[in-house]
């Protein structure tokens, strides 16, 4: 067993992420909802782009939009969202989870403060960019509810952004987990799209790249892999 101090200062790694992948196979429609067409995603991005103003149409990175932002981005600037903090606060079993092993997926909670992004869409195809962007965050009118506006603190000074899975005001994945039972899933999770390690030690090593610290997500991440090491019985000395 692991002593306390040498556990604290475990982090994850490409090796500690390895045991947690798996060929997982990809699910289908989830029963009961009504998925967008394609004239619902243009019908979401017409309504967006009559909120904003003629200038450069932002979006708040703070997750995967960091590493891949699935649409042409002409600009970025760090940025800071006052009054929100990231948590894993949504419950899938698709992508990044299963039926059985249900994973988690990172979101904006109300309270604190959030580093991270802002990235401008490409101005010349704005519509067609924002297709791109909700055709990948939302499949439904009920996550619709989850991308709002906020304001974010650039040195360009204050911006309004698009910020997709902000506190959803009703969303069926929503859930309340303490960090210890979050670290637990994302320490076991797998999906199609890779496993819940792999998306926390990419967001991990995206925000270094930025010069960005979060101590809840250090935190989380210490104990993820003291998670990992648990069960698997890996050498903290081969790390």
């Amino acid at each position: 067993m692991l002593d306390g101090s040498a556990t604290a200062r475990v982090r994850l790694s490409p090796e500690l992420v390895a045991f947690c992948e798996r060929p997982e196979p990809k699910q289908g429609p989830e029963p009961g909802l009504a998925y967008f067409s394609e004239g619902d995603y243009q019908a979401a991005a017409d309504r967006f782009l009559a909120e904003a103003s003629d200038g450069p149409l932002w979006v708040f990175a703070y997750g995967s939009l960091l590493w891949s932002p699935a649409f042409n981005a002409e600009a970025r600037h760090l940025a800071e969202a006052k009054g929100w903090r990231r948590e894993f606060c949504m419950e899938i079993r698709r992508w990044r989870g299963s039926p059985e092993q249900p994973g988690l997926m990172m979101g904006l909670r109300k309270g604190g403060t959030c580093s991270g992004v802002v990235l401008q869409l490409a101005h010349d195809d704005r519509r067609g960019q924002l297709v791109r962007l909700l055709r990948r965050e939302v499949d439904t009118d009920e996550d619709l509810q989850s991308v709002r506006w906020i304001e974010a603190d650039t040195s360009l000074g204050k911006v309004r952004a698009l910020a997709c899975w902000a506190e959803p005001v009703r969303s069926r994945m929503f859930v309340e987990k303490s960090i210890e039972e979050q670290a637990h899933m994302l320490a076991r999770a797998c999906g199609f799209g890779g496993s819940g390690a792999a998306y926390l030690h990419r967001t991990m090593t995206s925000l270094a790249g930025l010069g960005i610290a979060d101590d809840y997500l250090t935190t989380l991440d210490e104990l993820v892999a003291q998670e990992i090491i648990g069960r698997t019985g890996f050498s903290v000395s081969s790390l």
